[in-house]
């Protein structure tokens, strides 16, 4: 027997975790691409995100010039946890069509 209230909550806590997650990969991958950018002086990015061009002054002193959208890094992240939330869902529906009926389900 499913109860209603117990799945909803059970899939906004993947949407939650999924979001969470979406917001520390993008994090990392921004991080990254920037220390790129400063250290080689080069032009790194997403498109459509982010762009960090990385320049030298004359003394040779690194630096990096960040030109972002804060909206299309949400949509991104979006994207991410709706995407985590297909693959978790589709996991529980696999998982509990093998589970036996005896055995409760924790959030499937």
């Amino acid at each position: 027997m499913r109860r209603p209230l117990r799945d909803a909550a059970c899939h906004a806590t993947v949407l939650l975790s999924g979001f969470v997650v979406g917001v520390c990969l993008l994090a990392i991958a921004l991080m990254a691409l920037a220390a790129i950018a400063f250290t080689g002086a080069v032009t790194t990015g997403i498109p459509f995100v982010v762009m960090f061009t990385g320049e030298r002054d004359a003394g040779g002193s690194p630096a990096v010039v960040i030109d972002g959208s804060f909206a299309s890094a949400m949509v991104l992240v979006l994207i991410f946890a709706v995407g985590w939330w297909a693959v978790a869902r589709a996991v529980g529906d696999r998982r509990s069509r093998v589970r036996p009926a005896s055995t409760p389900a924790a959030c499937s």
